[in-house]
């Protein structure tokens, strides 16, 4: 196994298989999820959406996976379909 680096994105070489795992900053996955970036981290704050803090940093740095926020949209998606919506 061997772990490619580069901007903004890992790459995880397996055998055969190549897994792409892409890392957005809070301004990144605001504008993905087309949303005001505060928003985004009040949601990271109370949980709504997965969000990874950097730490030995002097001030909170967030950090978010795409395949969390798309994970987080088919969820999304998926409960409004099942009208077990929440407000």
């Amino acid at each position: 196994m061997r772990l490619v680096l580069s901007a903004g994105t890992a790459q995880i070489m397996a055998a055969s298989n190549a897994v792409q795992i892409e890392w957005l900053t809070a301004n990144e996955a605001a504008q993905y999820l087309k949303v005001k970036p505060r928003t985004l981290l009040v949601w990271a704050k109370q949980g709504k959406v997965r969000g990874y803090v950097l730490s030995g940093t002097e001030r909170r740095v967030w950090r978010f996976l795409r395949t969390d926020l798309d994970a987080q949209l088919l969820g999304q998606v998926n409960s409004n379909n099942s009208q077990s919506w929440k407000r």
